[in-house]
């Protein structure tokens, strides 16, 4: 049953593997189907994993499988899903930069690439709480309704999307964000966007036909001098916001 939506999904397991998103056993990825969810299993490598290691889920989250485990975290996916109808696919995983800042004093909230800006904003981050329990569903309840991407403090990350593309883009993107500040944090090299600029980035979302949730990147830091007009930002970040949607 779902046999296509089951092969996307190891696919997808397989890509995040693949770019260094997943690593061990870590991370689990979920969609919805007609009649519920099909989610990874628990405790699996997601490399390794095969079409009929996916677990099906009735629309409650209970497992119509009875032989098999769904991932033990699958009651943060429920809590995105149940807050967000619009979402039917979840990706969480550890990946290095982005949990870097997971774990750390540091936010992922500078206006420093102009596409960031324009699709994904700051990142909030939830508070600890403790893996496969209750705690780090409703760690995350805050900023559901408000963000695609969240960082779970001293933990990793988890974004989602209208499909598997969308959510396992916007961790690839998080993922790249978060390296480049970090490579940045080192020297106090970073040259951010001038308020000006920011303003009129954000105003694009609509243009570009982004309409889920974003937290605006803070303004609050320093700036560079030179402010882009809007034809210059369009040349900038239309090639690869295009090849998203």
């Amino acid at each position: 049953m779902h046999q296509q939506e089951r092969d996307e999904l190891i696919f997808i397991c397989k890509l995040l593997y693949d770019r260094g998103l997943l690593c061990g056993m870590d991370g689990n990825v979920s969609m919805r189907v007609s009649d519920g969810f099909l989610t990874t299993p628990s405790g699996r490598n997601k490399y390794f994993i095969k079409s009929d290691d996916l677990v099906h889920l009735n629309k409650q989250g209970i497992s119509i499988e009875y032989n098999k485990k769904p991932s033990s975290e699958f009651e943060m996916h429920k809590k995105v899903y149940d807050m967000r109808c619009d979402v039917n696919a979840i990706v969480h995983c550890h990946p290095v930069y982005s949990t870097f800042f997971a774990s750390s004093k540091y936010e992922l909230d500078i206006c420093l690439l102009t596409e960031a800006v324009v699709a994904q904003g700051a990142i909030p981050k939830a508070k600890l709480a403790i893996p496969s329990t209750s705690e780090i569903a409703n760690s995350i309840a805050p900023f559901v309704d408000k963000a695609d991407a969240i960082l779970l403090a001293n933990h990793g990350a988890i974004t989602y999307g209208k499909n598997l593309e969308v959510a396992y883009s916007k961790m690839d993107s998080l993922e790249h964000f978060a390296k480049i500040q970090y490579m940045g944090l080192g020297d106090n090299s970073l040259n951010t966007i001038n308020p000006e600029t920011v303003e009129l980035l954000e105003g694009m979302r609509d243009g570009y036909g982004l309409t889920t949730p974003c937290i605006p990147c803070n303004q609050k830091t320093d700036r560079s001098d030179k402010s882009l007009n809007e034809d210059e930002i369009v040349k900038q970040v239309l090639f690869n916001l295009s090849n998203r949607n």
